[in-house]
């Protein structure tokens, strides 16, 4: 592994990226959350090590494990999600409860493409 130096030639150890908080977390620590607003999927994080999706947007995560009823409806689509169009968004409920509903984006353009070996992301046109 090569070894990254920085503007003094010191070694330095590569940033790890930031772990998003929770929808949950995120409702919490937000104060100027505006409730009923839509935030665009920018990655979803397929099962791998972990047996859950994760559907990423820029300000939190969204954990959708094997007991969830989307499960299966997100395995059978992601399988073909690569090409499409569609922009997906996660609109969170009026009531602060931490409930969402996954919507399409119709006013968005761009295309779902591979990120790795297990990851889907949407890329703005």
């Amino acid at each position: 592994m090569a070894v990254q130096l920085n503007l003094f030639d010191t070694p330095v150890d590569p940033d790890k990226p930031k772990q998003l908080p929770t929808l949950s977390q995120y409702l919490k620590s937000c104060t100027k959350v505006q409730l009923g607003q839509t935030f665009q999927v920018e990655i979803i994080w397929l099962p791998n090590k972990f047996s859950n999706f994760t559907l990423q947007t820029h300000a939190f995560r969204v954990r959708i494990s094997e007991s969830n009823a989307m499960y299966a409806t997100l395995d059978s689509v992601t399988k073909h999600l690569t090409g499409d169009k569609t922009a997906w968004g996660i609109k969170v409920h009026e009531d602060k409860s931490g409930k969402y509903t996954i919507v399409p984006m119709e006013k968005k353009k761009g295309e779902w493409g591979p990120l790795g070996a297990n990851g889907i992301t949407y890329k703005d046109q």
